[in-house]
């Protein structure tokens, strides 16, 4: 996204379990006049899992949210209808759509490329992996599909806690510790020409298995700003300044500790759009 677009940022209805967090994102949001609106109809607060994707200023893609992890009968209830809720947001945009079974949480769009952690071919078992990269291709109108394998223990699958575009074949990479699977992701990376700087992260200190604490890829990059999670730990400083440097627009940093022990940050349980 360039500078002078409008972004306009949508967050979940009021939820007791992480309101104090919302309530800081807020206060962020109105001392940098960033607007942003409030939803009634989403079932659970990760917006970003489930809300079609923006393709251009005026198309949407919508696709199937049912993913694996959901279907326990512990969470069935939390699955948001996808057409309700944006139906709600009143936009008029354009809104394709595909068949194939996807989480938001798990695309990676650049200008002529898509990055996604091999979980979407377990998601459409019924489809050759051919069959989905072309479909992928179709929907998202790239000349290029890449799968990289889901990080050990990630219940969800997703792309966002892990990498993030930058600009052109720049991205940002979660520094891992896992240094056996980090090196798999390079691997991937440099066979397709990309760059990568590498940002702070400390997921490897979790005890609870879900935790997105020290996730600070997880921010929310917007035309003028990077919201940026927080922790109240050392590296807290360091990221900032690091994806401020990145991505050359000021990070502005909001404390993420009320709401990362459910499993996400600031990218996941936000959607934005830009016109």
């Amino acid at each position: 996204m360039q500078s002078g677009k409008k972004d306009i940022v949508y967050l979940p209805k009021h939820d007791m379990l992480v309101e104090d967090f919302f309530i800081e994102l807020m206060k962020a949001f109105d001392l940098h006049n960033i607007e942003y609106r409030r939803l009634e109809e989403n079932k659970d607060f990760w917006l970003r899992d489930f809300m079609p994707i923006q393709l251009s200023k005026d198309e949407l893609l919508m696709y199937r949210y049912f993913p694996s992890y959901l279907k326990n009968h512990k969470y069935i209830h939390t699955v948001s209808d996808p057409e309700k809720v944006y139906l709600e947001t009143k936009l008029e945009m354009n809104v394709n759509r595909t068949d194939l079974v996807i989480d938001g949480g798990n695309v990676l769009l650049g200008k002529d490329y898509l990055i996604m952690t091999d979980r979407v071919l377990s998601e459409n078992p019924d489809m050759s992996e051919q069959a989905v990269r072309t479909e992928l291709m179709r929907a998202f109108r790239v000349p290029e599909v890449i799968f990289i394998p889901v990080m050990p223990y990630d219940m969800f699958g997703h792309t966002d806690g892990l990498i993030r575009t930058v600009s052109g074949c720049k991205l940002a990479l979660a520094d891992l510790q896992d240094t056996k699977y980090i090196k798999k992701i390079k691997k991937i990376l440099d066979a397709n020409g990309f760059e990568y700087e590498m940002i702070p992260d400390n997921v490897h200190t979790n005890f609870y298995p879900i935790s997105a604490w020290g996730v600070y890829t997880n921010y929310l990059e917007l035309s003028n700003f990077v919201i940026v999670p927080e922790f109240n730990c050392e590296d807290d400083e360091m990221a900032r300044i690091i994806i401020e440097e990145l991505y050359n627009k000021p990070a502005i940093g909001v404390n993420a500790d009320k709401v990362c022990g459910f499993g996400g940050v600031i990218n996941c349980c936000t959607w934005n759009i830009y016109q």
